[in-house]
């Protein structure tokens, strides 16, 4: 799997005219996190001179059950680190409160619109 994954990447990466870097989007609670790393690890080492974007997600509050929630956590905090190594920069996102906490701030969702006469 791992080299059908790198073949699509070299393959659709020849095809670019201008290839200006990667964007990586991620869920960085599960197994999928260590696999997104990997592949980071690849385009850092096989496109050097390109920029890499990681936008890890968490999509879920934090479970009931201890364990599993302890299993997110280290699975969160291992993906984050080995993305800060590998790729450019790393811009986590999540809209849940307890992640990232921070004293005072709210978190909300605003809709923009724009009409054009």
């Amino acid at each position: 799997m791992k080299d059908e994954c790198e073949d699509r990447i070299r393959f659709f990466a020849e095809e670019c005219d201008f290839l200006q870097g990667f964007q990586i989007v991620l869920d960085s609670e599960n197994s999928f996190g260590g696999y997104a790393s990997e592949t980071a690890r690849f385009l850092a080492d096989e496109f050097s001179s390109k920029c890499r974007l990681a936008f890890p997600v968490t999509f879920t509050k934090t479970p009931s059950d201890p364990l599993q929630s302890i299993s997110r956590f280290l699975n969160t905090s291992l993906t984050l680190r080995s993305l800060c190594q590998e790729a450019g920069l790393v811009t986590p996102l999540s809209m849940d409160c307890d992640i990232f906490p921070l004293k005072g701030s709210i978190r909300s969702l605003f809709v923009f619109s724009t009409f054009f006469f």
